[in-house]
């Protein structure tokens, strides 16, 4: 609401759009001059303004960098651990390595992806519903360290 409804514009001999853009006027000065009145402390020094702007941009940094890894920003705190760690080896097992799994691990990682999408559905999952994604994750790493392993072997001979 503003502070100059009180003024009595309409016994003016003015036309209406020149009070109306006198009234602006007026609150514009009064916005300037609060400005202008706030107290040393209350403004930011150049420096605080670099540190806060630099804070800024990290923050849209690193929500973009964690949305590239296929988890949520926003129930980025709220989500456990296990279903963090389960939710990104399931996207990178299905992007990365699809050769390796079976029709069955493939459908289990999509179910647990369609499951973490929804918020209703991700608060009610608990940590252990991570364990048989983990395992497979980890089954499949043993496969991959092996092929590496026989790589690394037949390129010394």
């Amino acid at each position: 609401m503003s502070p100059f409804m009180y003024l009595p514009m309409s016994h003016c001999a003015l036309p209406k759009y020149c009070q109306h853009a006198a009234k602006k006027i007026i609150w514009f000065c009064v916005v300037l001059l609060n400005n202008c009145m706030k107290k040393p402390k209350d403004r930011l020094s150049h420096a605080q303004y670099q540190i806060n702007h630099k804070a800024d941009k990290d923050t849209l940094t690193v929500n973009k960098w964690i949305g590239t890894s296929g988890l949520n920003v926003k129930s980025f705190n709220t989500t456990p651990i296990q279903l963090l760690q389960a939710q990104k080896s399931a996207r990178e097992l299905l992007t990365q390595y699809p050769q390796l799994l079976t029709q069955h691990q493939i459908n289990t990682l999509k179910s647990f992806n369609k499951l973490m999408v929804c918020k209703r559905t991700r608060a009610q999952l608990k940590p252990e519903a991570a364990y048989p994604i983990l395992n497979i994750s980890t089954k499949i790493n043993r496969q991959l360290f092996r092929q590496h392993k026989q790589l690394n072997i037949t390129g010394t001979e």
